[in-house]
């Protein structure tokens, strides 16, 4: 599901928006997936931490000049916690499979738009 919703937050009728669209979320991802990484190495599932590392990310955000990818960071947080804090497993496998997910996503966006891009051109050819 995660690809999913990265896919379509990637695709775009124009190649640069695309462009620019993977890379704000690939960041917005990367920073979720290093704080909650290194948060489920030292504690554990706890909802003031989800809390505590969404204002982390925003702060980061903001300092480096990337307001844009706040809400992004804070939903790939969430989802984060919430499936790590409803997950048998270890809560620090989670951020990096939603890492992989995201990943595929971006790259399956990616390649959509080009194909997506590609038809309307022979659309407009033909016509």
């Amino acid at each position: 599901m995660w690809a999913v919703i990265a896919t379509i937050f990637v695709f775009r009728y124009r190649i640069l928006q695309s462009g620019r669209a993977a890379i704000s979320r690939t960041l917005a991802t990367f920073l979720s997936f290093a704080l909650c990484f290194l948060y489920f190495l030292i504690f554990p599932f706890n909802v003031f931490g989800m809390v505590a590392l969404i204002w982390i990310g925003t702060v980061i955000l903001c300092l480096i000049g990337h307001s844009e990818a706040i809400g992004t960071t804070a939903i790939t947080t969430a989802v984060v916690f919430v499936v790590a804090g409803i997950s048998p497993g270890p809560a620090w496998i989670q951020p990096i499979l939603r890492l992989a997910d995201t990943a595929v996503g971006i790259v399956v966006g990616l390649l959509a738009s080009r194909v997506g891009i590609a038809l309307l051109r022979q659309e407009r050819e033909w016509n």
